[in-house]
Order: C-alpha cells, then structure tokens, then sequence
C-alpha cells in the first residue's frame, strides 16, 4: 500500500483533535478496503541515495493516519519502513516473515518500546542516517549471539554528514554477518571511520555501490574495496556552496589503488579524468564517464589492464583541446600535466594493446573522433564489437577495414552484470 506526500498537506491548519477524529475515519475505511495489505510506504521518494523524502513531524490528519495505519497493520507488513510518523508506543510484534525494511535511525532513540526486529526473511535492508554506529542491538540475535542476515539481498547505508560523522562499527557485541552475493550499497561511507569491511570478506562476488564525494578518494582509506568484485562507484554531490573544484590529484590514490579481486569497475555522474597509472590489474570490464579521452589515454589504460575484455568510455570530447572549453565544465582542470605523462607511457607502445579486448564503446558528447576510433581499432587484434555515437555508426562503418569488427550504438550494458540489475541493481 502506498500513501503519496499528498497525504500529508491535507488538513495542515486543522486543529489537532479535528484531525484526529478524520484520521480514524479514514484509517478504517483503508483498512476495511485494503485488511491484507502487507506493504505501507508514506512517500516514493525511496531514492536510496538520500533522506530527504522523510518527513519529520508535520502535524495534521495526514500523520495521525500513518499512525493508526502502522498500529493496525503492523504485524501483518512484510515491506515497512521505521520513519516519522511512527507510533512511540506499538506493543505489537514485527512480522516474523518480515523482507524488506527502511529504518531512520535518528527515530530509534525515541522508540523505547520497539520490539526486536526479525532478520531471518529480510530481503532487503536501509539504514538512514547512521552516525557513530549502528545500533544493531534492535535486531533479533540468535542463542549463540549469531547475526545473520541468511537471505539479505542488498543493504543500503546512508551516512549522515557533519562532525559527528566519526562512526565506527562495533564488533565485539555481535557477529554480523552477510551472505557473499549481498549487493552492499553505501552513501559517504569514505567521509567517516566506519570499518564496514569487518562484516565483508575479501573478494566475495558481490555488487558493491559507493556514492561518494571525489575529494575523500585522495584521504580516506579505500580497503573497503577489497569486499566486492563489482564495484560501482558515483558521484556525491554534497550541495555545498563552499565547495572548490576537483583536481586531477583527487582520483590518483583510487586509481592506483592495488587490487586484484575486483572485477568490474564502473565510474559515474561527473567527468572523471582518465587513469594515468591504474592497478586494478584483476579487471575484465570497465565503464567510465570521462572527461577528456583522447587516443592515447585510451591506449594507455588498455595497456596496463592486460585481462580487460570490455571498457565502455562515455566522454565529453576525445579531443584535449575542449579541456578549456566553459561547457567541460570547471572540475578536474588542470589534467594537462597528465597528458604529459600519458604521452611518455605510451611514446613506447608501437605494437598491439588490449590482447583480450573484445568490445570497445566509445561516445562523445562533442563529435566523435573517427580518425582516432579506427586507429585504435586497428591495433586491438582481438576486438569484435564497437559501439559508437548514433550520428557516426555510419562513417565509422565506411572508413572501417575489418570486417570482423560489428559496429553498432553505443551502450553501457554489460551483460555479465546488467541481466541480474533489478535485483542487485536499483539505480
């Protein structure tokens, strides 16, 4: 059942004990149309990536009904959220076959009669506004002190920002523990001193989404890294007005950050400046939203990740000269010092690259470099696919000599992640 934020501009000036009296109306006739329901949402705005869709206490008919809708329905809901309004006082147990739960962890202090929380049937779990720790003590442990969350499927943990953001995971109250395939998603993780790696082992095949600001990547320790073999990483944006631009020097630790278990790497939502050293030797795939990416960055990066079978370069030109053109944008400016270096990596390189590369997708948003996608093309030996913008599939084709290569639309899907994306996946 989903309530929308009308609800709650409804009957805003009304005196409270009117919208009490409204409320139980409306409530019963909800209740006495709906007495199966085992899902209730007051908002769909379940973007994970932020809290603002919560509410927090707005008066009115509106909040008095999600009241009497979470104390009656309570223990038959297996989709829930914990999120104002939320009855102080519920006296009723969870759902024992509870699967998925939204939690605003700033309410919990308030709940003081909230019962413990079933794990054995989550599906998928939120937690909002996590600061020092999580208080993991609201959730049902086994006899042996065991947590396991046996079915999990994602976890998502948002981070709240400021200078209370110093958390850190206690370990010695409980064994928290996490199927390997669980999709584990996080929101400014990098910004704190949280240690969520002690709940994940090395190189567990499982998704893992950091949305992070660029500026932690140069500062803040990356082992967390070592968890996944998907990592996806995207762009935090943290709507400060005081905010200065990237440099170049902000990615150079994440790039060159030793890991052989990951994978699949995805970089998105801003333009980020090409590797110049990158040792992610473990990859197979790559996708990056770029900046500049010009033929030799290209070559540059496709010779040192000698397992990559699949890089996927979504840029704003292939040419180095629109580096200072205003529409680039004003972050990551100063990479003509990498340029420079690119240009000495690659000044040796005079045979083939990328013995294992089989696809290529390039797209720019300024117009495509042609003369410099046949040239790589010629020098990847094995590659059969390349994927281009729509407007240059055919001068691409014309001016292509190998015939084995299939040319067609750029795209971004990657199949060995992208089939399974709706459930590991909810961009």
């Amino acid at each position: 059942m989903f309530l929308g934020t009308g609800l709650f501009s409804a009957g805003d000036k009304q005196e409270i004990h009117l919208a009490r009296v409204e409320a139980a109306r409306t409530a019963r006739l909800i209740v006495d149309l709906c007495p199966h329901a085992t899902g209730l949402w007051f908002h769909h705005l379940r973007d994970w990536c932020t809290i603002k869709g919560l509410l927090y206490g707005i008066p009115g008919v509106g909040s008095e009904i999600m009241l009497l809708l979470r104390t009656e329905l309570h223990s038959q809901l297996t989709q829930l959220q914990i999120a104002r309004p939320f009855p102080k006082a519920l006296g009723k147990p969870f759902a024992s076959n509870l699967e998925i739960l939204d939690i605003d962890l700033d309410l919990l202090s308030e709940l003081t009669s909230l019962p413990k929380i079933p794990i054995k049937h989550l599906r998928k779990l939120a937690l909002y506004a996590i600061r020092r720790q999580i208080d993991w003590d609201v959730f049902e442990v086994e006899p042996d002190g065991e947590m396991t969350f046996g079915h999990l499927e994602e976890i998502v943990l948002q981070f709240a920002n400021g200078h209370a953001n110093s958390g850190y995971f206690v370990t010695d109250k409980c064994n928290v523990a996490f199927p390997v395939t669980t999709c584990v998603k996080t929101i400014g993780l990098l910004d704190t001193s949280v240690a969520i790696q002690n709940y994940l082992k090395k190189g567990q095949c499982r998704p893992l989404m950091l949305v992070e600001d660029p500026f932690t990547f140069a500062t803040r320790s990356l082992n967390v890294l070592y968890c996944a073999t998907y990592v996806h990483i995207m762009y935090l944006y943290r709507h400060n007005d005081e905010q200065t631009a990237y440099t170049s020097h902000c990615m150079h630790k994440l790039y060159r950050h030793r890991n052989k278990w990951v994978r699949g790497l995805r970089l998105t939502g801003i333009n980020y400046p090409m590797p110049v050293k990158i040792n992610w030797k473990g990859l197979r795939w790559m996708h990056i939203e770029a900046s500049i990416a010009d033929i030799n960055s290209i070559i540059n990066v496709v010779s040192q990740l000698k397992d990559l079978e699949a890089l996927i370069i979504d840029c704003f030109s292939m040419k180095r000269s629109h580096l200072t053109v205003p529409e680039r944008g004003e972050h990551f400016a100063d990479q003509t010092s990498m340029f420079y270096s690119i240009d000495e990596a690659v000044s040796n390189i005079s045979d083939e690259v990328g013995s294992k590369l089989t696809r290529l997708d390039i797209r720019s948003r300024k117009a495509l470099c042609v003369d410099s996608v046949l040239r790589l093309t010629a020098i990847m030996p094995n590659l059969q696919e390349l994927g281009v913008n729509e407007e240059s599939i055919e001068a691409v084709s014309m001016r292509s000599s190998n015939p084995r290569i299939r040319i067609r639309e750029f795209t971004v899907h990657i199949d060995e992640v992208d089939k399974a994306r709706d459930k590991y996946y909810c961009e």
